[in-house]
């Protein structure tokens, strides 16, 4: 069983998210986050195998918590967002540089 964090300010993704997740028997979300405060809590608390994790949101955006949690709970981080501008490689560069193991656009 693989375990889920979905980090995602935005509740319809959110919930579209979990669907997605919840829809693979091997995966369990065992949490979710709004803000890159709530994720550092609920990495500590879930102990997740992997994240998702949005870029733009309130607080603290997306790169800076994926900084945090690889300095603090290592865990393998997927950047999932729908706003991100994929022909902007300097965006790649700096999920990458910040610990995440990938920069995915949202499924429609």
């Amino acid at each position: 069983m693989i375990r889920v964090l979905v980090v995602e300010d935005s509740p319809t993704v959110r919930e579209f998210l979990l669907q997605i997740l919840g829809s693979d028997p091997a995966i369990e979300v065992v949490g979710t986050a709004e803000t890159g405060e709530e994720a550092l809590e609920a990495v500590a608390r879930t102990k997740p195998d992997v994240i998702t994790m949005d870029v733009h949101m309130p607080k603290m955006n997306g790169f800076d918590a994926t900084r945090q949690i690889m300095e603090t709970h290592p865990t393998p981080i997927i950047i999932v967002s729908g706003t991100t501008d994929f022909t902007d490689t300097s965006k790649a560069f700096r999920a990458i540089e910040v610990g995440a193991l990938a920069l995915l656009q949202r499924p429609n």
